[in-house]
């Protein structure tokens, strides 16, 4: 294998490196904000049980006034009955009495639904209190283990970019910058092997003269289908078709 491949493979993992770490680097966006749209959850759930149990207490704090307000009512129609002389009219006052204390016993039972609505609700919210400070600790420890892991990628990557730089030091500059063009366009691996007459992009079949010529390993051969570079390894197969058809 000529030297200058092996310079190129050698380029190219280091390339896959970098290409690993800045996914992971990528990942690590999307994981912060999950975490933190967990806790807002937690938040808004522990917020609503809040608000919905402040609204039940002043439902409930109304129904009592209206239900003091009948009291009263009644007690104006009462202290009337004892004034009058009216047989008519005391009845009527009487039948008034009658019609505020089943509005007042009604507006207790509805007291008496909110009451127990609160005490569901009171309940609820201690729980989703209890479970918003367990998502807060773990959003805290979630968050700073990501910090420290974004701090650890971005060093790994500093460190792999700078040796890329000293690899593209002993590559050809023709090569380098075919090599650079090729993975602009095709990304990935470009620099490819070459295994039973096929190409390891775009698994082509390929002419025998290009696989021996790749095999002979004197010139940088490229693929005629795809253009990525190719190298042959002594693990990889040529079959005999591939010989038979360059020799004639």
């Amino acid at each position: 294998m000529l030297p200058e491949i092996e310079k190129l493979l050698q380029l190219q993992d280091q390339d896959r490196r970098i290409e690993q770490v800045e996914s992971e680097l990528a990942q690590v966006g999307p994981q912060r904000q999950a975490a933190r749209r967990r806790l807002e959850a937690a938040q808004e759930r522990a917020e609503a049980l809040r608000k919905r149990l402040q609204e039940a207490a002043t439902r409930r704090k109304g129904l009592e006034l209206e239900a003091d307000r009948h009291r009263e009512q009644a007690d104006r129609y009462a202290q009337q009955q004892l004034e009058t002389r009216d047989n008519k009219a005391y009845q009527a006052l009487g039948r008034e009495i009658e019609t505020c204390k089943a509005k007042i016993s009604e507006l207790e039972d509805r007291q008496l639904e909110l009451i127990e609505e609160e005490e569901n609700l009171e309940k609820a919210l201690r729980e989703a209190k209890a479970e918003l400070g367990k998502v807060e600790a773990e959003t805290a420890q979630a968050l700073a283990a990501l910090d420290k892991r974004e701090k650890a990628l971005e060093a790994q990557r500093t460190q792999l970019q700078a040796e890329r730089g000293a690899l593209t030091q002993s590559v050809p500059g023709p090569l380098l910058s075919r090599y650079e063009r090729l993975r602009a366009g095709r990304g990935g691996r470009v620099v490819v092997g070459v295994d039973r007459r096929v190409c390891g992009g775009c698994h082509m079949k390929l002419p025998a003269q290009v696989v021996l010529s790749t095999r002979a390993g004197r010139e940088v051969i490229s693929c005629p289908n795809c253009g990525r570079i190719l190298f042959y390894a002594s693990h990889m197969q040529i079959d005999a078709a591939s010989a038979g058809e360059a020799a004639s």
